[in-house]
């Protein structure tokens, strides 16, 4: 389980770049991200898990942690394509997008696995945001 908040003490003083930044660092150790780059100085890896003073060009999580997300949770199916080999059909596609969103609605752990057919399922991993 994994909470990030906002904390207005440290950063009252910071702009929302800044504070876009931290909200996107805090957010992707919470789903299991590490730093990409520790050193404050050098250039930017243009992904907000590197360290950096100048956080305006390290906003989003970049190239390089999305695929790192691919490998922890896997990818979402498009329209037309699960992978190169397999084509997955519209109707299971068309399952995946109200199921996700029947999950969403009841979901209370922080996982929940839905068998929609043909050997598919939908994982819904919960993550809570708040601010106190």
């Amino acid at each position: 389980w994994s909470t990030s908040k906002m904390n207005d003490f440290f950063l009252a003083g910071e702009d929302d770049e800044k504070k876009g930044y931290t909200m996107c660092h805090e957010m992707g150790h919470g789903f299991g991200l590490s730093h990409s780059d520790e050193n404050y100085h050098n250039r930017n890896r243009g992904d907000c898990m590197d360290y950096t003073s100048r956080p305006k060009g390290n906003l989003l999580p970049g190239r390089y942690n999305h695929e790192i997300l691919s490998r922890i949770y896997g990818t979402i199916p498009s329209k037309r394509r699960r992978g190169l080999e397999e084509s997955v059909p519209d109707d299971i596609v068309n399952k995946y997008f109200e199921t996700e969103q029947e999950m969403m609605l009841q979901c209370n752990d922080t996982e929940c696995i839905t068998d929609i057919g043909d050997g598919y399922q939908v994982k819904a991993h919960a993550l809570l945001v708040g601010r106190d």
